[in-house]
């Protein structure tokens, strides 16, 4: 099993939503984010690759956003918003967040005693509103 996730855009519910490979947004925005679990194990010739993966009852997951230039770590603790389909979970990007630039999704899944790592590489992506150059 390697755990992964794909990102659902204008989710409404479990069967309305719009597949895409990365989040976009404008930084300093909130916004929720959905994604659906999956085993990129199996099913790898799909686009994107992998099986939808319906954890245990009682699981949890926490997503983890490393910012480019912060030493912080966010870290979201993600709910199921759709009670019939345990696969999709959600979590919420703050205006105080300071995200820029593209960034993985780096997930931890806790079903029972078993922890499972993953990542959804270049998974959002803030565009920053200040258009000039900054210097470091």
């Amino acid at each position: 099993m390697i755990l992964s996730a794909r990102v659902l855009n204008n989710c409404t519910d479990p069967n309305s939503y719009v597949l895409d490979d990365q989040v976009r947004f404008n930084e300093g925005d909130a916004l929720t984010v959905y994604i659906q679990l999956t085993d990129i194990s199996l099913d790898s010739t799909l686009s994107p690759p992998g099986r939808r993966y319906v954890p245990q009852d009682g699981s949890s997951l926490q997503v983890q956003i490393n910012p480019l230039g912060c030493g912080t770590q966010i870290t979201r603790q993600a709910q199921q918003p759709f009670p019939g389909d345990a696969s999709i979970w959600r979590f919420q990007i703050l205006p105080t967040d300071g995200l820029r630039g593209t960034q993985d999704l780096r997930l931890q899944l806790l079903e029972g005693t078993n922890p499972k790592v993953g990542v959804l590489r270049n998974g959002i992506s803030a565009q920053s509103r200040n258009s000039s150059f900054e210097r470091y």
